[in-house]
């Protein structure tokens, strides 16, 4: 599984249920890439080894104090839940990609659990977003259902990956994209996916399940 050409510059949302495969994904298309600046706010921390010389760090002012030294670098950022954390750091990944040497990517993981309601993004997180392309900034927002966050950050996204998802989730892209998607949709299995073009309004391609036979009998 080769990455899309076009997914290279793209804001995307990868979706799905737990064991869906959503962010397995992510980190295929990571590993292809390559980044030399990549960071992930890491909820579930488990991107600690997907990358080589990938460095874990906790806390906005150390991440400010590592950055400062360290320009280009690969960061696990692993929440320590203070006050404003995840606006300070969406803030902080801005002005680290306004230094203009090369692109970055920022992962945001089990992104749904920091949504704050009121049908808005964060603070911070909504001006990566929508100017974050500018700065060279690739932006994926990984969660497990819609949230209001998750719809406004839509509007500002290309791509969609779709992994097994909870039927009220599967109506509400039915309603927003057409009745063959979510009938595609009802019919994953395992870790399989669907690419969804959101411009273009289409499917651009099926993601197989690609694990082991061994490994799809020991999650029946």
């Amino acid at each position: 599984m080769r990455i899309d050409e076009d997914l290279k510059l793209e804001n995307m949302i990868s979706l799905g249920s737990s064991s869906s495969g959503k962010s397995h994904f992510i980190k295929e298309q990571a590993k292809i890439a390559n980044p030399n600046r990549f960071i992930v706010f890491d909820m579930s921390i488990e991107w600690g080894n997907v990358l080589p010389d990938t460095v874990a760090i906790s806390g906005i002012k150390n991440l400010y104090e590592y950055l400062v030294k360290n320009p280009i670098a690969r960061i696990q950022y692993r929440p320590t839940f203070e006050k404003d954390e995840y606006p300070n750091f969406c803030k902080l990944v801005k002005a680290w990609a306004s230094v203009d040497i090369g692109k970055l990517w920022c992962i945001v993981e089990e992104a749904g659990s920091l949504a704050k309601g009121a049908g808005k993004a964060q603070s911070g997180e909504l001006e990566i977003i929508t100017q974050g392309r500018k700065y060279g900034i690739k932006f994926i927002y990984i969660t497990q259902s819609m949230s209001d966050g998750t719809k406004t950050i839509l509007k500002n996204c290309s791509k969609i990956r779709f992994g097994r998802m909870d039927l009220l989730d599967i109506d509400y892209f039915q309603k927003r994209y057409g009745k063959d998607l979510g009938d595609k949709i009802r019919a994953l299995k395992g870790k399989e996916g669907i690419l969804f073009d959101i411009e273009k309004m289409k499917i651009i391609q099926f993601l197989p399940d690609t694990r082991s036979q061994k490994d799809k009998d020991a999650d029946n």
